[in-house]
């Protein structure tokens, strides 16, 4: 396959995903907007657990080092009732403020880089705990155990992965010469 084809097609599949991951993220992030507004209704936890994952390098920096890194993902199931419709949802951060921690973009984990810290946070919710749901009042099956507003940084990632999308274009389209870009000239 020539270089030519293969630069278009990257392009074309990355003009397809780079849409599609600003929709989602712009949709989910109007859909919390106001979390700090919305009513609360007692809920109760029916799963909690953390689970383990290895998030892999591309570059084996000595023989004594891991070719992978363990992170561990605080994951939590909730039911509540609304309107009596009983619902159920996992998210439970939209905006952490730990230093330490990350919420998953979707807001359905914590990510955390310590097990016993995941651990202990999941022990607060054990399984047949009660806790407070907020809900959106327009569609009470979106809910957040958290009462901050969702963060928006997916949004920038998006519409970075967006911008990158368009310039692999314009290469492939021959618009733009790699080697005429302004960060790879010799000054």
């Amino acid at each position: 396959m020539k270089l030519k084809t293969k630069r278009l097609l990257i392009a074309i599949i990355l003009m397809i995903i780079a849409p599609l991951a600003l929709y989602s993220t712009v949709n989910k992030y109007l859909q919390r907007t106001g979390v700090e507004n919305w009513p609360h209704v007692k809920g109760i936890v029916l799963f909690s657990g953390v689970e383990q994952q290895k998030r892999y390098k591309n570059v084996k920096t000595s023989t004594f080092t891991n070719r992978y890194s363990m992170r561990y993902v605080q994951r939590i199931n909730y039911s509540y009732e609304v309107n009596g419709n009983t619902y159920t949802s996992k998210n439970f951060n939209l905006n952490d403020s730990s230093s330490n921690t990350r919420a998953l973009f979707d807001g359905s984990g914590i990510i955390f880089t310590d097990e016993k810290r995941a651990r202990a946070a999941a022990l607060k919710f054990r399984k047949g705990t009660v806790v407070d749901v907020y809900y959106n009042p327009d569609n009470p099956a979106i809910a957040s155990l958290s009462h901050s507003n969702a963060s928006f940084m997916p949004i920038l990632f998006a519409v970075g992965l967006l911008g990158f999308a368009l310039l692999t274009l314009l290469i492939a389209l021959e618009k733009i010469q790699p080697e005429n870009l302004p960060w790879r000239k010799n000054t």
